[in-house]
């Protein structure tokens, strides 16, 4: 569903017509209230196409000509642009049955519509976004969560960032060699199963302006993030830095790395949505399920314009979708 005061039930359409001709490939359906998405299609000009379906095998012999919706009822009218709490609540809500059909495998992926973290945080959801509840979910030891790593991936570059949504005094002080090392083993192993390259080369970010410039601008380099490239080095020999940043997504390292691994949320966030804004795709590695989602929030601003661009979410349909055919294969 995502923030019912954002942009979700807009681009969630847009993307069903430019995609409901591939249903012989693949299909989706919609976790949401069915007048809302019905009240957006209006906005849009769109005829009315949705369709209410009660599991997800109905979803294949509909998509073609309408968008299947498994109902979940919002609690108040929705305002574009403005929050409402109980609305909040039912994206949850539907954020939680969405996961229950991938971990009883009636689905093959979920792709998450953005949600508002402050809202979230005012109805209590006790998670920094949707990695961090999905991880909780999908880790069996409660006190031992699993340690997912948040990808973004575009046609123009690739990034993962080793913290993710903390303040940066504490992002520089979280990041550690086995955070690092978890995180490029994480990215690795999704390139080389979901994408099928084999030999993924991979620029690693330093922290300090220059790299540390060999401890004379921060120690972060020498003490942490070089002891954890030298020890992937021995497994994974095409691992390379620290860089530093403010060089590292040059043209020519964009032609050649994969994927750039750095070390808080900007510094790897920044370059993407800068060269591929529209085009960037959030998928969580180091999961036992596939989750993806579009690489931008809530826009608020924009809500209810009609003027939200689709194609992150397109491309988030997309990539779930290519991974789990490419999974099926494999198994």
């Amino acid at each position: 569903m995502g923030e019912p005061a954002g942009i979700s039930g807009e681009i969630t359409l847009k993307s069903w017509l430019k995609l409901r001709n591939q249903y012989k490939s693949f299909s989706f359906f919609s976790i949401c209230d069915p007048d809302y998405l019905r009240n957006s299609a209006k906005k849009l000009g769109i005829k009315d196409r949705v369709v209410i379906i009660d599991k997800p095998s109905s979803a294949l012999q509909f998509f073609g000509k309408h968008l299947p919706v498994i109902p979940i009822s919002l609690k108040e009218r929705v305002v574009p642009g403005k929050i409402n709490p109980a609305n909040t609540i039912s994206a949850i809500n539907s954020l939680d049955q969405a996961f229950e059909l991938v971990l009883q495998k009636e689905v093959d992926a979920i792709v998450t519509n953005p949600l508002n973290k402050k809202s979230l945080y005012d109805v209590g959801f006790k998670y920094p976004g949707h990695t961090e509840f999905i991880a909780a979910k999908c880790s069996k030891n409660k006190k031992k969560l699993l340690k997912p790593t948040m990808l973004i991936i575009s046609p123009k570059i690739s990034v993962a960032p080793v913290t993710i949504h903390l303040p940066l005094a504490k992002a520089i002080k979280a990041v550690s060699k086995n955070l690092i090392i978890s995180t490029v083993r994480n990215a690795i192993d999704f390139l080389k199963n979901s994408f099928g390259i084999k030999k993924p080369k991979i620029a690693i970010a330093g922290i300090n302006p220059h790299a540390g410039e060999n401890g004379n601008i921060g120690n972060e380099e020498k003490k942490i993030i070089i002891p954890a490239i030298k020890y992937l080095k021995k497994s994974q020999p095409h691992v390379d830095g620290p860089f530093a940043s403010d060089s590292l997504f040059s043209k020519k390292n964009l032609n050649y790395y994969n994927l750039f691994v750095c070390m808080y949320h900007d510094q790897a966030l920044i370059p993407i949505k800068t060269l591929d804004f529209d085009n960037g795709v959030n998928v969580t590695a180091g999961l036992p399920i596939i989750r993806t989602s579009p690489d931008h929030g809530t826009a608020l601003d924009i809500a209810g314009k009609n003027i939200a661009n689709e194609s992150s979410l397109v491309n988030a349909i997309k990539i779930a979708a290519k991974i789990a055919i490419l999974r099926r294969k494999k198994n």
